[in-house]
Formats: C-alpha cells, sequence, structure tokens
C-alpha cells in the first residue's frame, strides 16, 4: 500500500512525464522533461529561440552568423533567412563574384595619378601642348585631364588582342571643330559639336558609327569590337548605338600608341579603362553608375531652365557641401525683393552654406561661403577656405569654372551696405548703389589654368569696370 510520501513523488513524476506530450515546444524543437520550474525544456533549432522556440532569430543582424557573401544582401525571413548578390554581381548569394573584369589599363587622369596607369602596369603617358587638371564629373578639384595625351608602350597592358573595350569620361564644351579625339589600333573617335563618330581601320565595309553627345556635360563613352562577331559597338552613357558587324583589322602586333584629346579639342577626358574583352550593357551600365553625379535640388529664376548650368553648379558644391544632392532654399531674390538689401540681410544673415548666384546678361557668376552673412555697420572680412567663386558663363567663352581661395584671409566681406560680396577689396561686390557693383577675380582666390591665359580681370562679366547686375539670388543649404 502506497503511502502518502510515494503519491506525492508519484503525481511530481507524472506532472512531468506529461508535459511534453502537450508539445509546448514549436517549430521542431526537442521537448526535455524536467530542467525549468515549468517542468520541461526546448532544444530550438538554430533558427528560432525563446523557451518555446515561437520566436524568430534574425540571423542578418550584427553578431549573428549567416553564410550570405561579403558581397551579398542579408534578408531575415521568418524561420530563415535568405541571401542576394549586390549590385554589380552575380551569384547565388552565398558565393558572389564581380560582374566588373579589372581593367587591363586604368588610367584615371586626375591630380593623383596624373597621367599613370593605376598599377603601373604600363609606362606613363606624356603631354602634348597646353594640357592641365580640371574638375571632375563628381566636382573633385584636378579630377580630370584637359588637352592632348599618348600613352605608348611596346610590352605593356595596352597589347591585348583584338576584343576591346574603352570607356572613359568625356567633357565637352561649345562648338568643338570636327577633330579625331581618340586613336588606338586604328579605331577613331571624332566629335564634332555634338555628333560622336566611330571609325575603324581598314579594310572596313561602313564609313563607322555615329552618335549624339550632350551639347555641354559630361558623357559616358565607350568603344568596343568583338573579335568573335566582327561587332563593333560604339556606347553613349551604356546606350548602344547601332552595332554594325564590320571587316574591320585589328593588328595587335607592335607597339601600342593610345593618344587622347588634341590641340583644337575643348574638353576633357577622366577614368580612361582598356579592357581585353567585350563587355556587356549591364557590366558598362554599372561602371558607369560608380561615378555618382552630384544633383542640385533648388528654383532658380536665373539657371533652373538650364540643366547644364545646374549640374555644373552642383559639381561646385558637392566638394564642400559633403553632398552628392543638395536642397537649397532661397532667402532672396533681388528682383522680386525690388532690391532691398536690408531684406537680403534680415532674410539671409546666420545662415551657413549660402550660394549666390548673379546675372549681367549674357554673363553668369556667383559665389559660394560656408560661414554666414552679417549687417555689420563697418567693413570686416569672414575667413574659410571653403568659400570659392565661380563662373557658369562668361567672356571668353570658356567653360564653366570655380576659383577657389588659396588661404582663409579675406574670404567674404561683410557690411550692412553691401549684398553678398567676396574677396580683398572686396572684388565680388553687390551694392546698395547698384551700378556701382563690380565683379573680378582677386585674392585670395585662385585663378584656374584655363582662365589666366585669358583676361582675369574681365573674365567674369567682361570688364573690370564698376557694372549693375540684372538679378542675383542668395540660396542656403536646407
Amino acid at each position: 500500500m502506497a503511502t502518502p510520501k510515494t503519491l506525492i513523488i508519484l503525481l511530481l513524476l507524472l506532472g512531468v512525464i506529461s508535459a511534453c506530450p502537450d508539445g509546448p515546444c514549436k517549430n521542431n524543437g526537442t521537448c526535455q522533461s524536467g530542467y525549468t520550474d515549468k517542468g520541461y525544456r526546448c532544444l530550438c533549432p538554430p533558427q528560432w529561440t525563446s523557451h518555446r522556440c515561437d520566436k524568430d532569430v534574425n540571423e542578418c543582424q550584427n553578431g549573428q552568423t549567416n553564410l550570405c557573401d561579403k558581397d551579398a544582401i542579408c534578408t531575415n525571413i521568418k524561420g530563415s533567412y535568405s541571401c542576394h548578390c549586390k549590385q554589380g554581381f552575380v551569384g547565388n548569394g552565398f558565393t558572389c563574384a564581380s560582374i566588373i573584369p579589372h581593367p587591363s589599363a586604368w588610367f584615371p587622369l586626375n591630380g593623383t595619378y596624373k597621367t599613370s596607369e593605376i598599377e603601373n602596369r604600363t609606362t606613363s603617358g606624356f603631354n602634348q601642348g597646353a594640357v592641365h587638371l580640371s574638375l571632375g564629373p563628381d566636382g573633385t578639384q584636378n579630377g580630370s585631364s584637359a588637352g592632348s595625351i599618348t600613352f605608348s608602350d611596346s610590352n605593356s597592358e595596352l597589347d591585348i588582342g583584338v576584343s576591346i573595350t574603352i570607356l572613359f569620361w568625356l567633357y565637352t564644351y561649345d562648338n568643338n571643330a570636327e577633330m579625331t579625339f581618340l586613336q588606338y589600333k586604328g579605331i577613331k573617335l571624332v566629335v564634332n559639336h555634338t555628333k560622336l563618330t566611330l571609325t575603324l581601320p581598314e579594310p572596313s565595309i561602313s564609313n563607322g558609327l555615329t552618335g549624339t553627345l550632350a551639347e555641354k556635360g559630361w558623357t559616358f563613352v565607350g568603344v568596343s569590337y568583338n573579335k568573335t562577331t566582327a561587332e563593333a559597338k560604339l556606347w553613349i552613357d551604356g546606350n548602344i548605338v547601332n552595332p554594325k558587324n564590320l571587316a574591320a583589322n585589328f593588328d595587335s602586333n607592335g607597339a601600342q600608341t593610345l593618344t587622347l584629346g588634341g590641340d583644337n579639342f575643348k574638353g576633357k577626358i577622366t577614368q580612361l579603362m582598356v579592357f581585353n574583352l567585350t563587355m556587356t550593357q549591364e557590366q558598362i551600365r554599372e561602371i558607369k553608375g560608380r561615378m555618382k553625379l552630384p544633383a542640385m535640388i533648388f528654383n532658380s529664376a536665373i539657371i533652373s531652365n538650364n540643366s547644364f548650368y545646374s549640374a555644373e553648379l552642383a559639381s561646385f558644391l558637392a566638394p564642400v557641401v559633403g553632398q552628392m544632392e543638395s536642397k537649397w532654399n532661397l532667402c532672396y531674390n533681388a528682383i522680386a525683393n525690388n532690391w532691398d538689401l536690408q531684406q537680403f540681410h534680415k532674410n539671409c544673415d546666420n545662415k551657413n552654406h549660402t550660394v549666390t548666384i548673379i546675372e549681367k546678361e549674357p554673363y553668369i557668376f556667383g559665389g559660394y561661403t560656408d560661414i554666414p552673412w552679417e549687417s555689420s555697420k563697418s567693413p570686416t572680412y569672414g575667413e574659410t577656405l571653403k568659400a570659392f567663386i565661380f563662373s557658369l558663363k562668361n567672356k571668353e567663352a570658356l567653360p564653366p569654372f570655380k576659383c577657389l581661395a588659396k588661404d582663409k584671409q579675406k574670404a567674404i566681406y561683410k557690411r550692412s551696405r553691401f549684398g553678398p560680396s567676396f574677396g580683398e577689396g572686396p572684388c565680388i561686390s553687390i551694392k546698395s548703389a547698384r551700378d556701382q557693383s563690380r565683379a573680378v577675380i582677386c585674392e585670395p582666390y585662385s585663378v584656374p589654368t584655363e582662365v589666366s591665359k585669358a583676361k582675369p580681370q574681365s573674365a567674369l562679366v567682361g570688364s573690370d569696370a564698376f557694372f549693375s547686375p540684372d538679378n542675383y539670388e542668395v540660396f542656403y543649404l536646407a
């Protein structure tokens, strides 16, 4: 006969035994009797947690373990996760490979590498004529080269056989006379204003391929040839321009010479890449997408209707404001505010990051400062190295240019009787008597190479004398 103590033990054992048959563990968790005050514990699969295995584990969180490739994106799903290769990579997500092959030769043509190949796999190019560094597509100072450069090396990565792709960024401005600006292995690229033509070596059954460039500004340009199919392609901004099968002979014997630019070429070139294969459209577009072009969101009565001027000003501003896409609010328009300088100071003083756009038909110019304007009764100067002055349209028919501050002294001029004014003097000034305004390039601002050959004192507004602006606007960074 069972004693009361024995009955209690039996009841406890029955309670423990009966806990697991009730199925407390979810999602294929293993139930074990005892161990906890609940009378059981659950051993959960790796993707589940909690005392009942009913809480999903986010394997994609920092500190968690997943098998996604380093070039993949991990996405958590209930009870598991998925891996997808990032843009520019292909694979199943657990293994991802870049869709972009490494260039056989890569010449950034910027202030860092000058005319050197990025891995020193070939000798540097040599300049011919007037070649200088200029702004790049992303607004980087010394981010491109203007002029003519020749690369020549018989034992280098330029000797790449006959299936090739050549890619680079091209900046054109104004009316270029018809001229050849790229020559390599019999390939020639010819530009005539907005017309871009690819011609191929003899014998060829075609006069070549022709596409249309933007009237001004940066374009991503490419040439490719497939030896197997004898198909040549001209690429403009990642789009194919009427590919053709051509009976062209690409001679890979002897010295390989590549020439960029020319004496009459008015433009810039950067990021020249040469590949020893025929690249796909997806690959070419991926390379294009790696160069982030700045954008400026604003509403200007002076330049909003001109996409070229807007793009150029955005490229000037991107490096100093640290944003590839910046939004700007209007604080003053001279015409709308009846040329009232008190309104300028009321609306625009004490705001960091302002850009001024001045119009004196047909010229457009202005300046930027990261320090605020003030209504000082006596003249004072503001000190900053980030300020610059710029020209979008000028007397010398030069491309838009940017003049950086060489030192921080006297970068901007602040006085209640003046509107936005820059430099010593000041050299760009808007006065209450607006016909006494001035616009010249002076200290502390540097004169760009392309401007120094012209007349820097009259480059902005056509004269170093006083002028009366037609309108001006001031914007601040939102």
